[in-house]
């Protein structure tokens, strides 16, 4: 389908829509209120046609009651995410690459996008007060929701309570556009599973990769790639599956943890790390972990002590464990809050040091939302590959590796965070040992085998000129 539009302003658009695409609009273009969901698989260009859609709509609504430009342009509908940075960041940007610049403007001070001087949009997200009381006295017939399964059902429902715009006495038809990937919440009872949607008002499309001919050649391969260890998802983001992620928002799966420790070592190892997590707070615990290879060799665990003593366990865990020719294993050490000092003080005493820090950027920006997701996600890889052999058996251990979920935002892998899974609803506890493994298994890849001294070298010592 193509579309070309034409304002007074001599703006035009020439776009193609795909056949599902196409569905979602002529079900959009039906003269009755109605919800709809175009949901499903990653990639099926769901954010586009949010962006597409509303600009498509604003210019026949200008065109239909013959408005003229104005100081005060009309508010006719909301566009937004769960949170206002997201949208921001991600479809606010897909609306400036998609809408001819020449056809509106944003005041960012307002949150508002203005279309030819004569209508405009509010936009932001769900956790800025300001736009949830605005929902309270608004009056729009248009709103676009941009990755809605992030939404709650009461949030939305906020929203559609200000749908009720009139423009010179009439009474405009509502429509509320929604996308999501598949996920285990309210969108699926409300849209997908839902016999009696279309008599209530609420249809489903399904966005599917393969319906999609804009994509690059190589997405599906990349996506079979990434989740190659997690059929549910392939199933999800390949078919548009909403029933295969039914408990499947675990990282890290029991049964990959059990079998690891079913195996042994083949050769001996090689890389050896010390893996640490120090504690923060007044109950976590600080965790040391001598690991070769994938292996939990040694440990130290205890209660929060302070920076200099956390220290020198750690410059002892690793002066224990050095080779026949003196190198000290890699330490590897979670660098945020008081391990900033405790890394700072094994660098000053001549220990390798990598520091992690789990909030910063991913090496691999496109696929996770920082470095925290990377790791967890990298090792539910190594473990679901049967790369991890680990006789350490620790039922704690086990346990919290098998804790965070994941979850996506920006259309990125997101690894719930230590204070949620902290939350008496969730573990009640923070996941250190598990943390301080999936340290160390990150660490190993930057693990460099150490230089070996030559046969019957003695380093000679020096006299100094008093001695002499």
């Amino acid at each position: 389908m193509q579309v070309a539009e034409a304002t007074k302003n001599e703006i035009e658009v020439d776009w193609e829509f795909h056949e599902r695409q196409t569905e979602a609009l002529d079900l959009l273009s039906l003269d009755e209120d109605l919800d709809l969901l175009y949901g499903g698989a990653k990639g099926g260009g769901k954010t586009v046609l949010g962006c597409r859609w509303m600009f498509i709509e604003a210019v026949a609504i200008i065109e239909q009651f013959g408005l003229e430009p104005t100081k005060y342009p009309i508010a006719i509908g909301f566009m937004g995410r769960k949170r206002g940075v997201d949208f921001t960041k991600t479809t606010l940007e897909t609306w400036k690459r998609e809408i001819p610049a020449a056809a509106y403007r944003i005041n960012e001070q307002k949150h508002e996008i203005i279309i030819h001087e004569t209508i405009k949009y509010h936009y932001g997200g769900f956790d800025d007060r300001a736009n949830i009381e605005k929902f309270n006295s608004a009056e729009y017939c248009r709103a676009f929701l941009d990755q809605a399964e992030e939404l709650s059902q009461d949030e939305v429902g906020m929203l559609g309570g200000a749908m009720r715009l009139k423009i010179n006495g009439r009474q405009l038809k509502y429509k509320i556009l929604m996308s999501a990937n598949p996920a285990q919440c309210w969108l699926k009872r409300e849209f997908v599973k839902n016999p009696d949607g279309r008599s209530e008002g609420t249809y489903f499309v399904p966005a599917l990769p393969k319906d999609n001919p804009y994509l690059p050649t190589t997405y599906l391969a990349k996506l079979q790639k990434s989740y190659r260890h997690r059929p549910e998802l392939l199933s999800a983001y390949l078919e548009g599956s909403w029933d295969a992620l039914e408990g499947a928002d675990i990282v890290i799966k029991d049964k990959w943890v059990r079998a690891s420790h079913n195996k042994g070592f083949l050769n001996p190892p090689k890389r050896k790390i010390v893996a640490v997590d120090v504690a923060r707070f007044g109950d976590d615990r600080t965790v040391i972990f001598y690991m070769e290879e994938t292996n939990i060799a040694d440990d130290d665990i205890y209660g929060h002590k302070d920076t200099h003593y956390t220290s020198g366990k750690v410059a002892a865990m690793a002066n224990k464990h050095k080779d026949d020719d003196g190198n000290v294993p890699l330490i590897v050490i979670d660098g945020d809050g008081v391990g900033g000092p405790v890394a700072d003080n094994l660098r000053a005493w001549g220990f390798k040091v990598i520091e992690i820090h789990s909030a910063a950027a991913s090496d691999k920006p496109d696929d996770y939302y920082n470095l925290r997701a990377q790791m967890w996600w990298e090792a539910g890889e190594m473990f679901s590959d049967g790369d991890i052999v680990n006789e350490y058996e620790d039922e704690e251990l086990d346990t919290e590796l098998t804790i965070p979920k994941y979850s996506y935002r920006n259309g990125k892998i997101l690894i719930e965070s230590k204070e949620d899974i902290k939350k008496p609803e969730r573990y009640g506890k923070s996941t250190d040992l598990g943390d301080c493994y999936v340290y160390g298994l990150y660490g190993l890849k930057f693990w460099r085998p150490p230089k070996k001294k030559k046969d019957g070298w003695r380093k000679k010592k020096r006299r100094s000129a008093m001695a002499a």
